[in-house]
């Protein structure tokens, strides 16, 4: 139960500091040296997607908002 416990505290402190680092930037766009789409500013490293992988992600909008929406309680 301690080990869950500060484990919950660790988790908790490190999203606290990930919004904390998104708040104070904004988000942007920008294209990789790969030629890809790079989203900086959400996390502490880039998001980085190729064109095609932003449309299937697009093109499964409501199948990921209804797997979000049924797990809803685990999903951090």
């Amino acid at each position: 139960m301690d080990n869950e416990l500060e484990r919950l505290k660790i988790e908790l402190e490190n999203t606290k500091k990930e919004l904390e680092y998104a708040k104070n930037k904004d988000v942007k766009l920008k294209v990789s040296e790969k030629g890809a789409v790079q989203i900086n500013n959400i996390r502490r490293f880039p998001i980085t997607l190729y064109k095609k992988e932003i449309e299937i992600i697009f093109n499964m909008k409501s199948e990921i908002q209804t797997f979000i929406d049924e797990n809803i309680k685990i999903l951090k």
